[in-house]
C-alpha cells in the first residue's frame, strides 16, 4: 500500500502566537486529526505556540489520499516543518503520533533539533506491540478491533455511511502503526518526556520506561488516571505537566 497523489501535511495556523518563544508541533493518534488539540491553545502558556499537524486523509484534508507507510510520510512531514524552525521547537505525539514525532525528531537532528520530544500513550520502538496487526483484517473483524481499542465513538462505528468514510482512514493509520519498523536505535540528543495512562492496555506504564534508552539527555515519565485515551479524560493534568516540562527544559532545569 503506497501513498498516491499530491496531498501534503499541513500545520493548522489558527493558534498563531508571533511572540511565542517556542513552537509545539503535535501529532494525533490513529483515526484522530488536528482537532484533537483544539482546546490546548487556551491552556498552554503564552510563550508556547501550538502547531497541530493535519495529515492527508484527516480533518479538513479528509478527501486527500492518506499515507500508509512511514517511509513515505516522514519526508513530507519533515519538509513541512523545515520552513517553521526559525525558533526553538518541541514535538508531541500520542500513540501513532508519538512514533511519527520520534522519527521526525531523528530526521531533523543537527543544529535544528527539537529542544524536547514529548511522547504519550506509546511504548518505545524496541518494545513489542501488545496487539496483533489489524490493518488488513476483513471489515467486520477490523471494526471489532477498532471497537476494542475504544477510541472511536460507537455512533460512527454503527453508521454504515460513516464507516465508508472513516474505515479507509483508520486502515491507513493502522497500516502506518502496524508496519512501523525502527531501523536505527541511535539515541536522540534531546530530552524525552513520556506520559502514560495508568490503565492503558495498549501502552502499559512498564513499557514506557524503555524510552529512556532513546536519549542521551534528560528523561521523565509521568502517569495519569485513565486508559489509552487519557489524553482526553486527563487533558488538564496532562497539559499542566507538558507546560511544566517545557518550562524546565527551556530554562535548562532538571526534569522531574
Amino acid at each position: 500500500m503506497n501513498h498516491v497523489g499530491p496531498s501534503t501535511p499541513a500545520i493548522v495556523k489558527s493558534y498563531k502566537r508571533p511572540d511565542a518563544e517556542l513552537r509545539l508541533f503535535c501529532f494525533s493518534y490513529a483515526g484522530g486529526s488536528a482537532a484533537v488539540f483544539r482546546e490546548w491553545a487556551a491552556k498552554l502558556p503564552s510563550w508556547v505556540e501550538l502547531c497541530p499537524v493535519e495529515l492527508p486523509g484527516h480533518g479538513y484534508k479528509l478527501c486527500e489520499p492518506a499515507y500508509t507507510e512511514m517511509t513515505d510520510l516522514l519526508p513530507a512531514v519533515t519538509e513541512l516543518l523545515s520552513a517553521h524552525l526559525d525558533k526553538p521547537f518541541a514535538l508531541f505525539g500520542h500513540s501513532l503520533g508519538a512514533l511519527i514525532a520520534f522519527e521526525v525528531a531523528r530526521a531533523i537532528g543537527g543544529d535544528k533539533r527539537p529542544v524536547c520530544l514529548l511522547v504519550s500513550g506509546a511504548a518505545s520502538p524496541s518494545t513489542p506491540s501488545h496487539r496483533p496487526p489489524i490493518y488488513m483484517l476483513p471489515q467486520d473483524a477490523f471494526i471489532s478491533s477498532i471497537r476494542q481499542i475504544n477510541g472511536t465513538p460507537e455512533e460512527l462505528l454503527s453508521n454504515p455511511e460513516m464507516l465508508e468514510i472513516i474505515v479507509p482512514m483508520l486502515r491507513a493509520d493502522f497500516s502506518l502503526a502496524d508496519q512501523y519498523l525502527c531501523t536505527d536505535r541511535t539515541p536522540l540528543n534531546c530530552p524525552i518526556c513520556v506520559y502514560g495512562g495508568a490503565v492503558d492496555a495498549e501502552a502499559p506504564l512498564e513499557d514506557l520506561e524503555s524510552w529512556r534508552e532513546y536519549t542521551t539527555a534528560g528523561f521523565s515519565l509521568k502517569s495519569f488516571q485513565g486508559d489509552h485515551f487519557f489524553i482526553h479524560t486527563a487533558h488538564t493534568n496532562l497539559l499542566n505537566a507538558i507546560s511544566a516540562d517545557l518550562f524546565r527544559i527551556v530554562k535548562k532545569q532538571p526534569l522531574q
